[in-house]
């Protein structure tokens, strides 16, 4: 089958995901997000594999556990959550001829994500050195 993308001229995309856990924690906070998309679904991804290139587009986003911090895995969980809800509605947007520049979808992915962060800070009072800004 490889030998059938190469030969129709189809450039192939592998990707491969990896995190550690780190010195503090016993447990992996990091989160990992492989996305391809296009203006009408999206495809979550494993951490590892190929896909043809074709006509979508493709995320990859490592979002760290924040080095020990109480709650890292959520924090990290909801960063690539806002991504992959983000970018693929900005591609959608595109492809309509609603055209926003790079520096505005990243200004509203950082926005979102905050909001998220600390809503989910201020509702889960339970999590001791969890603190919202």
């Amino acid at each position: 089958m490889d030998h059938q993308r190469k030969a129709s001229g189809t450039a192939l995309l592998k990707w491969f995901g990896w995190t550690d856990r780190g010195k503090v924690r016993p447990n992996n906070e990091d989160a990992f997000l492989s996305l391809q998309f296009d203006s009408r679904e999206v495809h979550h991804l494993g951490r590892h594999g190929e896909a043809s290139l074709g006509n979508t587009d493709f995320a990859f986003a490592v979002s760290d556990g924040m080095g020990g911090a109480m709650a890292g895995e959520f924090a990290s969980r909801i960063a690539v959550d806002q991504i992959a809800k983000l970018l693929p509605r900005s591609f959608k947007q595109s492809a309509m001829g609603l055209e926003a520049g790079f520096e505005d979808v990243l200004t509203e992915l950082f926005g979102e994500t905050h909001r998220a962060l600390v809503t989910w800070g201020t509702v889960t009072r339970n999590v001791r050195g969890w603190k919202p800004r």
